[in-house]
């Protein structure tokens, strides 16, 4: 008896040491979790604080061209009108001499003269050299003759530069080829130029303006420009050791001055939380605890409990750094690429470098384009934010849906770069169903920009027909590589890029079919995908017909 007791103490003391065993490996393990939970959220906030480092030097990049286009190209232009047979002004007699409409075009030439410290003309075939204003010295000047003899004298207007190093002291030199016999050029005033940077710096915050209005200022941004030999000429703000700097090159605004500038950007870490969106995610250390014996099944299962709870948040929590990371990263790209476009052409028309009226109505259609597809992506965003916060909403009406079909494919033609757009129907215009008009066109915005975006040819098609005495569908179709059977159910999740996508050229937030679905669902209304006949895929949103068109 006392050795079967002795036995089963002994199986149980064994059984409760492997319990026991167990229970502090799945602690340890839980830890490493832990800490792996920990390393993913600095992941995080490491990518998030390089990502907006990247937006302020892509923005401070962008700001440097103004130094050109209201600076140097006006300037340039406007000496480019002195006669050949006439004497070259001095840069201080310029605004006098010269015709503006009126005074506030004169004041900013102006400013703009003071970017320079002396002219040059200079004429290759009669080797001819004039300069007005501070001289240039001897040996400088020898090299920038010698540079601008190995120009190619062309038709094209395009300014050059030339930088040269000469006993620690930069010398920046313009020059812009005329009719094909001279060059016009400037001495930049490095000083000058580096006041109308860090004007264009602080002129207004380099961050977005919804971070701003937060309370987070130029404080937290650090910029630093150097030259190509490494000589720091501007710097702004406090330096933290733990900042992630990102660096971008001027060279494509004004390249070879100092021989091409390099700025580096780089955001206070100590802000981070206030730059992610939602907060950093938090990190939970389970505390264990219980008396010895009977409790460690309990421990066991509370135990294996938290080990399974801590995978799935920490598989979550990663998925949720990466699409927050893509999310912001996609969203910054489609919305500088229209405001790129959009700058341009405006400066192109203030500036008057239209040549024809067919330009300036190019460069007007062009800011139209790109003005509707920003407020289409700008819509998009504030629909799919309604619809994660629940309070979407849509007020149906009987409305007929041919006319409105052709309505929204008109405004959406002019934003096609290739192919063609059809629209066919089935049903007679007056055939109505309820629905909101600006939801509906919010829809069919989104499936015609996803099937343009995969569809190589550019070609669309879109139709209305009657599925049934009940139904009226609206189908879109494509002439693209079509989605897959295994993911056509996983496209209408927001975020989610089929396999082939990631890979594509093609851009796009991510969130686009997403608010198809919710806004479908909203409309009572049933939307599929299916494979087109002859390749591409097949978009239908399948809607009830009004009382008024069933009765």
């Amino acid at each position: 008896m006392a050795s079967s007791i002795q036995s089963r103490d002994r199986i149980r003391t064994g059984i409760i040491t492997t319990l026991l065993v167990l229970s502090l490996m799945m602690i340890g393990l839980l830890s490493q979790q832990t800490y792996k939970a920990m390393e993913s959220r600095e992941e995080l906030t490491a990518g998030v604080l390089k990502d907006y480092a990247a937006l302020a030097a892509d923005e401070l990049v962008r700001r440097n061209s103004a130094v050109s286009f209201f600076g140097f190209y006006p300037l340039l232009g406007r000496v480019a009108r002195v006669p050949l047979d006439q004497p070259l002004p001095r840069l201080t007699d310029l605004p006098h001499r010269l015709e503006f409409r009126n005074e506030e075009e004169q004041e900013r030439f102006s400013r703009a003269t003071r970017l320079g410290r002396s002219l040059y003309r200079y004429h290759p075939a009669s080797r001819y050299f004039e300069q007005t204003g501070d001289h240039i010295p001897a040996q400088t000047e020898r090299r920038l003759l010698a540079a601008l003899n190995g120009v190619a004298l062309s038709a094209n207007r395009t300014v050059g530069t030339f930088h040269v190093r000469e006993d620690g002291q930069d010398f920046n030199f313009l020059y812009l080829p005329i009719a094909e016999q001279f060059f016009i050029g400037l001495w930049v005033d490095d000083k000058a130029m580096l006041e109308w940077l860090e004007f264009f710096v602080n002129r207004e915050p380099l961050l977005p303006q919804s971070l701003v209005a937060r309370g987070i200022g130029a404080d937290a941004v650090f910029i630093k420009v150097w030259t190509k030999g490494g000589v720091k000429i501007f710097e702004q703000g406090d330096h933290n050791p733990d900042m992630r700097l990102v660096t971008r090159e001027f060279d494509e605004q004004i390249p070879g001055l100092f021989g091409g500038l390099t700025v580096a950007a780089g955001i206070n870490p100590q802000i981070a939380t206030e730059l992610i969106i939602g907060g950093l995610p938090g990190v939970h250390v389970p505390i264990l605890g219980g008396s010895t014996g009977g409790v460690l099944g309990s421990l066991w299962a509370f135990t294996t409990l938290m080990i399974v709870m801590a995978i799935v948040l920490l598989r979550r929590e990663r998925a949720l750094a990466r699409m927050r990371t893509d999310f912001v990263s996609r969203v910054s790209h489609e919305l500088r690429t229209p405001l790129a476009q959009i700058l341009m052409f405006a400066q192109t028309l203030l500036l008057d470098r239209v040549r024809t009226e067919e330009e300036r109505k190019r460069s007007l259609t062009v800011i139209d384009k790109e003005a509707r597809r920003l407020s289409h992506l700008v819509e998009n965003i504030l629909q799919f934010a309604r619809g994660e916060r629940g309070s979407a909403e849509v007020c149906l009406a009987p409305t007929p849906l041919p006319p409105l079909v052709r309505e929204v494919a008109d405004q959406f033609r002019p934003m096609m770069r290739g192919g063609n757009l059809r629209v066919a129907s089935t049903v007679t215009d007056d055939t109505t169903v309820d629905l909101d008009p600006g939801a509906f066109q919010q829809m069919l915005l989104n499936l015609l920009d996803n099937a343009v975006k995969y569809n190589p040819a550019g070609d669309v098609d879109v139709s209305v027909s009657a599925e049934d005495g009940e139904r009226i569908a609206l189908a879109v179709e494509d002439r693209g590589p079509g989605v897959p059977s295994s993911e056509q159910d996983r496209i209408w999740e927001p975020y989610y890029r089929t396999g082939d996508d990631t890979n594509a050229a093609a851009g796009g937030t991510g969130i686009g079919l997403a608010v198809v679905r919710e806004l479908a669902r909203l409309h009572r209304a049933v939307v599929t995908v299916a494979d087109r006949d002859g390749g591409g895929a097949r978009f239908v949103i399948g809607f009830k017909l009004s009382t008024d068109t069933a009765g």
